[in-house]
């Protein structure tokens, strides 16, 4: 029997018509139902991964929400069944279900099952699975004729089709989402994206480069990748291009110019994009803005290598150029040279102009310096007051000259605010490869001549000489001895007494010695500055406070009672952190009063830091030991330090003292200071008195404390016992 053309037409536009799963089986359950009476269907898919399981689809008709709830597995009748509709390729009838040996018993009586007719779907690819359909009770006992088999096979076929259109909808709709997710991935990234077909011609970007760039797309589309770059034909571009165009994936840093002339970076990955194992279709450009990184990268760079103050190169930035210097002058055998340049007793300006001043002063000369040397030779800000000229190729007697016109740069006096100051400048000159081969040999003689100029008062150019070699080596030798005279027991105190107006001794200043072996007695101004560089000063300068101490007791215990003894801090002792620990180990130790010790401070201590050095002077006043300023009157002396400082006695420089004889200039300056001291409460004390006019001068002027060869030279500690018995101050 024929099927009729309308209910293949209505069954076919049904199907048209549903969509989702459950919707194809109700049409295809009413066309079946309609035409062949079954009250039930149900559609199984075989396991693609396995052949003997078989999954359950869906349901419709009666027990559809039975079965859907708790699906038949496996499907009535069995993988058999189900199998042998795929090989008969036809529908499989059972007439009594209830008889059928394939059919489970325990399913057919709680169903009321009666028929079934398994019909195979097959798709375009092969088999899909079954279709069940199912009669129940009295009325479900029909078996389907020919017509309504051929039936049943068309509505496999039709359910099989609409099935496959709808799992490429499916994947359609999914395609088209993910596409949709992945378009609006690419609009919200963080990163720049640009497309680009084979050729390289852009043909999408999305926003991100267009704020990065500054350009829309109508501007780029259709130009090329390449014209996005700082400058085209650079080798990084030709390389990526190269890999991209090789099928491979590229990774690096590209730079590009905005549409307002800005130089951005990014990390850029290009991606060759192909359709299947066909040629590339496009590129993608995923690019990473890492211009803010290479700004902080150039800026870390440029703090490493740069003086953020004068924007001069820095030491480390001078030496790789005098490196790269010295080896291209030995392969061209021309000379280079090297200049170091200080300004003589600058840090004193700090406390005449404060910081801001010292630092608009610093960047003038930086200024002057800049201005007066060659095309190619680097001025570099080594220190706080210290430059070094790095001169690549010079030829005698250039160096002289150029070290002249640095002097002749730095004669007139620096502006601030208004005001000029006047400023020292000493040049250490070094030439290689006469003065050394080598960047730190070359540094290392220049600094000895520095040396040299600041020895002679500074204000002038020296060129290094083999002298100075040797007093270099000297210096280095003296260095590494000192490091051991402590323990060797060569450092030892000299005593020079202090004394007051009725010509009594009221203690002694303690001086430090250095007894070198065969070379003999070493003045602390030879051996002092290596200590502070080597760092040795502190060890040495705790020493000298203990031994000072304990030689007091030691006097006490001799019937001298009542003697102070004055101790120099040096600049590493003050600004190590344990002074405060080693002067209250001192005076446990040894068991003498606090106010028996005193301090000697010089001013250039105090300008270094003022708050620290406040802090540090007001707990060694609670802790009831003297203070003494040294040397007022050599610097830049301030009044501040008087008021704001809690010294106890001011002491006036012997540079002072040996010129007050005759009617030298300095008498009223002298003068000046022991009337200030007076009116703000402190003791007077006066240096280097060697004669006794001076001391008549001092004491006129009301100077009741003085010190100097007049009454005695230092003397080590038995000769100074012996002075101090010829000379007891009362008790």
């Amino acid at each position: 029997m024929a099927i009729p053309q309308r209910t293949l037409q209505e069954l076919i536009h049904a199907l048209d018509r549903a969509q989702g799963l459950d919707a194809i089986l109700a049409a295809a359950h009413q066309g079946i139902a309609s035409e062949c009476g079954f009250s039930s269907i149900w559609l199984y898919r075989l396991d693609p991964n396995d052949p003997d399981a078989v999954e359950w689809l869906g349901s419709c008709g009666t027990y559809a929400e039975a079965i859907r709830a708790e699906p038949v597995q496996p499907p009535i009748g069995g993988l058999p069944l189900l199998k042998a509709a795929l090989s008969a390729n036809e529908p499989v009838l059972v007439a009594d279900a209830a008889s059928d040996p394939r059919i489970d018993p325990h399913l057919v009586a709680p169903l009321g099952l009666r028929t079934l007719a398994v019909t195979p779907v097959r798709t375009s690819k092969g088999p899909l699975g079954a279709l069940y359909c199912a009669g129940f009770g009295q009325e479900g006992g029909r078996i389907p004729d020919a017509g309504q088999r051929a039936y049943l096979e068309v509505v496999a076929s039709l359910l099989a089709s609409r099935l496959e259109r709808q799992h490429l909808q499916n994947l359609h709709r999914d395609a088209e989402q993910r596409l949709r997710l992945f378009s609006k991935a690419v609009e919200l990234s963080p990163c720049a994206v640009v497309i680009a077909d084979p050729q390289g011609k852009i043909e999408y970007l999305n926003p991100r480069f267009e704020m990065t760039s500054g350009y829309s797309p109508d501007e780029l589309r259709g130009q090329s990748l390449e014209a996005l770059q700082t400058q085209p034909g650079e080798g990084d571009f030709q390389t990526m291009w190269q890999t991209a165009c090789a099928g491979e994936d590229w990774r690096g840093e590209l730079s590009g110019r905005t549409k307002g002339g800005g130089l951005y970076w990014g990390h850029t990955t290009v991606a060759p994009i192909r359709e299947g194992d066909g040629p590339i279709s496009h590129f993608v450009v995923v690019q990473e803005d890492v211009t803010q990184r290479k700004d902080l990268e150039r800026q870390i760079l440029r703090h490493a290598q740069y003086d953020p103050l004068t924007q001069l190169p820095n030491r480390n930035l001078a030496l790789d150029r005098l490196t790269q210097a010295l080896e291209l002058g030995h392969r061209e055998w021309h000379g280079t040279a090297v200049m170091v340049v200080d300004l003589d007793r600058f840090r004193r300006m700090l406390d005449v102009v404060g910081h801001t001043g010292c630092d608009a002063l610093i960047v003038q000369v930086a200024q002057r310096l800049s201005a007066v040397v060659r095309e190619g030779d680097t001025v570099a800000r080594t220190g706080g007051d210290a430059f070094m000229v790095v001169c690549p190729v010079i030829e005698h007697p250039a160096p002289e000259h150029l070290a002249q016109r640095i002097l002749d740069a730095l004669a007139p006096p620096l502006t601030w605010q208004g005001r000029t100051y006047p400023i020292g400048v000493s040049v250490g000159v070094a030439v290689a490869p006469e003065h050394g081969r080598d960047a730190e040999s070359l540094i290392r003689n220049a600094g000895a001549a520095l040396r040299r100029v600041k020895q002679r008062g500074g204000r002038e150019f020296h060129l290094f000489d083999a002298t100075l070699d040797q007093e270099t080596l000297e210096r280095i030798g003296l260095g590494e001895r000192l490091r051991f005279a402590l323990e060797r027991g060569e450092i030892a105190l000299h005593y020079q007494p202090v004394i007051d107006a009725a010509g009594r001794c009221v203690g002694a200043e303690a001086l430090m010695r250095w007894n070198y072996g065969a070379s003999g007695l070493t003045m602390p101004d030879r051996f002092i500055p290596l200590a502070e560089e080597s760092g040795l000063i502190v060890p040495l300068g705790a020493w000298a406070l203990m031994e000072a101490c304990q030689q007091v007791r030691r006097w006490q215990e001799g019937g001298g009672t009542g003697l102070r003894v004055a101790v120099n801090i040096s600049g590493g002792q003050f600004a190590s952190e344990d002074l405060i620990e080693v002067v209250e180990q001192a005076l446990a130790h040894s068991g003498i009063a606090p106010d028996q010790l005193e301090l000697e401070i010089t001013e250039s201590l105090l300008i270094q830091d003022d708050v620290r050095a406040k802090n540090m002077l007001d707990t060694l006043k609670k802790m009831g030991v003297r203070l003494s300023l040294d040397d007022f009157g050599t610097g830049f002396s301030s009044l501040a330090y008087l008021s704001h400082y809690p010294f106890d006695v001011l002491k006036i420089d012997r540079s002072f003292t040996a010129q007050l004889e005759g009617d030298n200039p300095n008498r009223p300056l002298v003068a000046a200071i022991v009337a200030m001291g007076q009116a703000l409460g402190l003791e007077v004390h006066a240096e280097g008195v060697e004669t006794a006019p001076q001391r008549d001068w001092l004491l006129g002027k009301g100077c009741w404390f003085l010190q100097g060869v007049l009454y005695s030279q230092p003397l080590q500690e038995e000769p100074f016992g012996a002075w101090l018995a010829a000379h007891r101050t009362p008790s």
